[in-house]
This record gives C-alpha cells, sequence and structure tokens, in this order.
C-alpha cells in the first residue's frame, strides 16, 4: 500500500498533465459554434457539431473501461495524451467545416482514454472519506487550464487574427506533448495501488452514505443491498442528467449573438462568471458529497438548476445574462463529483474503470442528444424554448430520482 505521500504525489503529476492537455477546452467550445455559424451553419447543425464530440465517446469510453481493468491505467492515459498531441496539431491546419468534424471525432477518442483514466486513477489512490473532493479537483485543474487557454487563443485573435487558429493550437500541442512527458517520467501505474477509494467505498456497505438514502432509519443501513439492481437503475438517470447538463451552453452562446451581439470581444466575455465559479467551486461541492448524502445533494443540485435555467431568458441585457447563467451552473458543479462517487457505489472492486466507462457512455448518451434536441427546439419553437425545457426536465429527473431511491429504501 503506498503512502499517503505518495499517493498525494501522483495525484499531483496527473492533474499537472490534465492541466496541461486540456487548455484549449474553452477556446474550442466558443469558437467551434462561432466559426460554424460565420460558415452559414445554423443552430441544428451547431448542435451536430457539439454532439459529435459525446457521440464519438459513446462507443470509446466503455471499451477503455474494460482495457484498463485488465492492463492498467498507465498506458491509456498516456495514448490519450499522445493522441491529444496530434489533434491539437491537427486543429492548426483546420480551416473548413468537414476538417473541424473530423477533429471533433479524433478528440473524442482522445477524451474518452482520458477521462476515464483520470476518474480510475483517482479513485485507485483516494480514500473514501475525500474521494468526492478529489474528484472535484480534477475539475478545477481542467477548468483553470482552459482560462490559460483562453489567454492564449483570444490573445493571438487579437495580435494575428489570420494566423490565431494556427498559432494557438501549436502552442496547445506543445504543451499536451509536455503533460506527455511528465506521465511518462513521473506517473507510476495505480492500478497496483488499489486499496484505498476501492476496498473502502466498493467493499463496505454498512460506511456506504449513497446507499442510506434520504433518511434510512439506523437499524437499516447494515442490511444487504442489490447493487446490481441499484447500478442499472443509477445509469437510467445519467441519460437525462446528461441530456441537461449539455443542452443549454451552446444554445447559450446562440441566444447571445442573435439577441444582443454578434461582437466576439463582447462574447469572449460570456462564459468567465461561469469558468471562475467552475474553477473554485467543485472541490468544496465534494466535499459536501463526502459528508452528507450524496444522493439527496444531487437531487437538490438537479432542481435548482431546472429553476435557474428557466431565468436565463427572463433576462433581456447582456449582462444579466451572463450573470443568470453563472448562477445556473453552479449547482452542475455539485452534478459532476456527485455522480462520479456515486458510481463507486455500485462497482465492484475489480471492475473500477469499467464501471467508470460505463457511466461515461449512459452519460453521453445524453450529452449527445442534448446539444441536437437544442438546436431543433431553438430553430422550429422559438429561441426561449431549450432552457424552459431543459429547467422542466432537470426538475422532473431530480423528482424522479428523490421517488426512485425512496422506493429502493422501503423495498
Amino acid at each position: 500500500m503506498p503512502t499517503q505521500a505518495a499517493t498525494q504525489i501522483s495525484l499531483t503529476w496527473l492533474r499537472r498533465s490534465l492541466f496541461l492537455v486540456s487548455m484549449p477546452i474553452f477556446f474550442i467550445n466558443f469558437s467551434l459554434p462561432v466559426q460554424a455559424k460565420a460558415l452559414g451553419a445554423n443552430a441544428t447543425e451547431i448542435g451536430w457539431l457539439i454532439g459529435l464530440f459525446s457521440f464519438t465517446l459513446l462507443f470509446m469510453r466503455p471499451l477503455v473501461g474494460f482495457g484498463m481493468d485488465r492492463f492498467g491505467r498507465r498506458p491509456f492515459f498516456l495514448a490519450a495524451l499522445l493522441l491529444y498531441v496530434f489533434t491539437y496539431a491537427g486543429y492548426g491546419f483546420a480551416q473548413e467545416l468537414e476538417a473541424i468534424y473530423a477533429g471533433r471525432i479524433l478528440q473524442g477518442f482522445a477524451a474518452a482514454m482520458l477521462l476515464v483514466a483520470v476518474d480510475t486513477i483517482t479513485a485507485d489512490l483516494t480514500d473514501s472519506a475525500s474521494l468526492g473532493n478529489e474528484m472535484g479537483k480534477n475539475i478545477q485543474a481542467q477548468t483553470r487550464s482552459t482560462f490559460v487557454g483562453a489567454f492564449i487563443g483570444f490573445g493571438l485573435v487579437g495580435m494575428v487574427p489570420l494566423l490565431a487558429w494556427s498559432y494557438s493550437f501549436t502552442l496547445f500541442a506543445v504543451f499536451a506533448g509536455l503533460g506527455l512527458l511528465f506521465a511518462l517520467v513521473k506517473l507510476p501505474e495505480s492500478a497496483c495501488q488499489i486499496g484505498t477509494a476501492s476496498e473502502a467505498v466498493l467493499g463496505d456497505n454498512s460506511a456506504d452514505r449513497s446507499l442510506q438514502i434520504i433518511g434510512q432509519g439506523s437499524e437499516q443501513r447494515g442490511m444487504p443491498v442489490n447493487k446490481p439492481k441499484q447500478f442499472r437503475r443509477f445509469l437510467m438517470i445519467l441519460m437525462p442528467i446528461g441530456f441537461c447538463g449539455s443542452m443549454i451552453q451552446p444554445m447559450y452562446l446562440v441566444y447571445l449573438q442573435d439577441q444582443f451581439t454578434s461582437d466576439t470581444r463582447l462574447l469572449s466575455w460570456e462564459f468567465l462568471p461561469a469558468g471562475i465559479l467552475f474553477a473554485i467551486l467543485p472541490a468544496k461541492m465534494g466535499r459536501f458529497v463526502d459528508h452528507g448524502n450524496t444522493v439527496l445533494y444531487l437531487v437538490y443540485a438537479l432542481g435548482l438548476a431546472g429553476i435557474t435555467c428557466m431565468l436565463i431568458p427572463v433576462f433581456t441585457t447582456f449582462w444579466s445574462l451572463v450573470m443568470v447563467y453563472a448562477v445556473s451552473v453552479v449547482p452542475w458543479t455539485l452534478v459532476d463529483p456527485a455522480r462520479k462517487v456515486l458510481v463507486l457505489t455500485f462497482a465492484e472492486v475489480n471492475e473500477v474503470a469499467k464501471s467508470f466507462g460505463i457511466l461515461e457512455m449512459y452519460y453521453g448518451i445524453g450529452a449527445t442528444t442534448g446539444p441536437i434536441a437544442g438546436g431543433y427546439l431553438y430553430d422550429l419553437v422559438s429561441p426561449q424554448s431549450p432552457f424552459y425545457f431543459n429547467g422542466i426536465l432537470s426538475m422532473l429527473v431530480a423528482l424522479f430520482l428523490f421517488l426512485l431511491f425512496s422506493k429502493e429504501r422501503s423495498t
């Protein structure tokens, strides 16, 4: 069993590589819809562009998880970093919509390996009492990295607009290469270190908070639980959660462009307040998950996400809309660490990566269809309809989650 200091060092190097490879995420999310719209794409086509990335992940994540449980985590993590190097270098030469579509597919393969590997390595090395916090730190590392990437990308747009795309992704490829080098030299295999979160969370039902659902009496806490049955039910909940989580961001950008301004300098500020919250809140929200009822917190978060999403089209000025959107993402800073902690509740100790892969596949089904459905609603119903639909669905999912696990408690 590795020492606590050794595991923290491994997590530090894991996050450094994650930081270096994640820099373009915000820049890509901003520039792809804008560039597609400039090329004449409508909201539906933009939705397909965003959903294509998630669609690629669907096929890869279960296979990646299966392979990690048998061949280790490190080879897949290194392969993901290497693939990102080639992806970013390829983006640098992409000047047409078709080439960007191809790049999104390649990026999807890399992301499938990277994200499952990061979650699984973190679960291998982390004590169950701090797992939500550590998962939140991973999210924060990615978010903070995107601020650096945005500074590089938009800085180059201001200085050399005609060459900014090529120059920025060349730099991103170099940074991803440094992340690969760090991981290659400093990050050991973690599969042989299973025993921290895996044994504590997966092997002890009496200590499993999330199966002591919603006020379950203390006399029931030691009762055995049907994990496969719980896992199947949880997976079905993940699809609408992924749907709600992915629908609004691309439609929010299109909505701002159509209703307020197409000035890219002003639009570049639209995600800044939300990004700052994602850079500081996930680890703090993860602490709630670690020391409370995970399912109940997830119910509250989804309900609040629905209410705030429905408020977005109510505001009629650019900056008020930006601020209410930032408020609407706060509940999602809890949803992400909570769903990752919950999957370990139902996983077998020797199938942690496989469980994460299946988790992300079901979540990805929703994430793939969310932007597409949002685009259709935006084009065929009204620009406000995706926000109202998403808000109502989020609240219904929260209610269904509450009732599902309350029923499970009583059976």
